[in-house]
């Protein structure tokens, strides 16, 4: 594991992506 500082974690990417996904739903909830 010596290049996983370099090369982002697959679990994090991911939970990166949730979390702009569930912003993106709130955002859709207030406007609409």
């Amino acid at each position: 594991m010596a290049d996983s500082k370099q090369k982002t974690p697959l679990w994090e990417w991911f939970a990166y992506l949730g979390a702009t996904v569930t912003i993106i739903k709130l955002v859709y909830t207030y406007l609409f």
